[in-house]
């Protein structure tokens, strides 16, 4: 498969992909992981990963963000979880998270897949309207 291939999967997936070093900076994000967080690549690029995930205490979230989160990244690897998200606009939402590594000219490099869960929901919410309301007219 070509590069403009896989660029272009990497651009139609519905899912959030963000790549970070070894320290959390994100190295690259594709549109959905844009959309779902609402930054621009731009904005997105050279950020630490941990800027996407809330806090409540800043000195916390400083020590967690600068020290903590960095370090766990490797240990998460090929483990799929929901943790919440931190939107630009300061909303949290659910998402699920997996992770995977690679090495790219001999520096590891990790793979961030975002499903975001409240959308989800919201469909699972609106299958089930739909079948109630079917019913309903039924009867």
């Amino acid at each position: 498969m070509d590069n403009l291939a896989l660029i272009s999967i990497l651009n139609n997936a519905i899912d959030g992909i963000i790549t970070v070093d070894f320290i959390g900076k994100i190295e690259s994000v594709n549109p959905a992981a844009c959309k779902i967080f609402g930054y621009t690549p731009e904005e997105a690029i050279g950020k630490n990963i941990s800027a996407f995930m809330p806090c409540t205490n800043k000195l916390d979230c400083l020590s967690y963000r600068q020290r903590y989160l960095p370090r766990i990244i490797p240990d998460i690897t090929g483990i799929t979880f929901q943790v919440n998200g931190l939107r630009k606009d300061g909303t949290i939402f659910p998402f699920q998270l997996a992770t995977s590594k690679f090495e790219n000219r001999g520096r590891k490099v990790f793979t961030c897949f975002i499903h975001e869960l409240g959308t989800q929901k919201s469909e699972i919410k609106i299958r089930a309207d739909y079948q109630n309301n079917n019913r309903n007219f039924i009867s």
